[in-house]
């Protein structure tokens, strides 16, 4: 049955609809991609780990959105001045930019009249230092661009309101605006909470997470309760300003790694023993 697959399949992809020949390369990615389904009949397929992976994720980056430096592991294996290991379960771990996201959204002015500031997503991409994605965006009459976590939904070309007034409608408030939570009603899904006024997000802002707006106390304060975490729930400012939906890339805790070696990457460790260790120092059954 196989040497029959491969005699259909050959002839086939060597020349396209229009009568032009196929570069050696696309003839093979065509018969890997039909070859694979038989090669594999459980769990992944050749063509699942050949194919470009998160590729789109990628962003450039201006230098005002990074800041100049190259955070690397320094080596130690989570060791300390007595090169003892601290820490089990660290080495490894890929140089990384730090991006630098505007937590704000829009700046406190006490003496000045509130501003609507209006942006406008132009990419989203991958940050190494969170779970979260983030979002390139730009707007109110500039070209300079700026970097928010993504929230769940959102697409490219969205323009995202936020302003420290209340909404002109309810009804037309989209994921990614931010409004104070006073001006929301009650069962509001949001994140990036700031914890006083003007001082920036603080909370539900890791990949997925988001917060329920429960009740108004008597004392101006808003009662959120979270959908995970350590943090069930929290007290704050009805001046605070939140971000209406939940945070992207919900499906974070489900990703697959797929090999040891990203793992490196991503500074960890395994448990136990690597390598040849796993068998040489065994003892022997005889």
């Amino acid at each position: 049955m196989m040497l029959s697959v491969i005699r259909q399949l050959r002839p086939l992809h060597a020349i396209n609809s229009t009568g032009q020949f196929l570069r050696v390369s696309q003839i093979n990615c065509i018969f890997t991609l039909k070859f694979s389904v038989y090669t594999v009949q459980n769990g992944r397929t050749q063509w699942s780990y050949t194919r470009p992976k998160n590729t789109h994720m990628h962003m450039d980056l201006e230098k005002h959105l990074i800041d100049g430096k190259f955070y690397r592991n320094q080596k130690k294996g989570g060791r300390g001045e007595d090169g003892r290991i601290k820490i089990r379960h660290i080495g490894g771990g890929h140089q990384r930019n730090w991006r630098i996201v505007d937590l704000v959204r829009v700046p406190l002015l006490n003496d000045e009249q509130p501003k609507v500031i209006k942006d406008r997503i132009l990419q989203i991409g991958y940050d190494p230092f969170r779970t979260a994605n983030i979002a390139k965006v730009a707007g109110n009459g500039s070209n300079k661009t700026k970097l928010i976590i993504c929230p769940h939904l959102a697409k490219i070309g969205d323009i995202l309101t936020a302003s420290r007034e209340k909404p002109e409608s309810l009804a037309r408030m989209i994921p990614g605006d931010a409004y104070p939570l006073e001006y929301l009603p009650i069962g509001t899904m949001v994140h990036n909470i700031e914890s006083t006024p003007g001082g920036g997000a603080k909370y539900a802002r890791a990949a997925g997470m988001y917060a329920t707006i429960v009740q108004r106390t008597p004392e101006n304060q808003i009662v959120l309760k979270f959908n995970g975490g350590a943090r069930t729930e929290a007290l704050v400012d009805m001046k605070c300003l939140a971000v209406i939906g939940r945070v992207s890339n919900i499906d974070k805790k489900n990703e697959i790694i797929g090999k040891a070696g990203r793992s490196r990457w991503l500074n960890r460790r395994p448990r136990g023993q690597t390598g040849k260790d796993r068998w040489h120092h065994k003892k022997k059954v005889r």
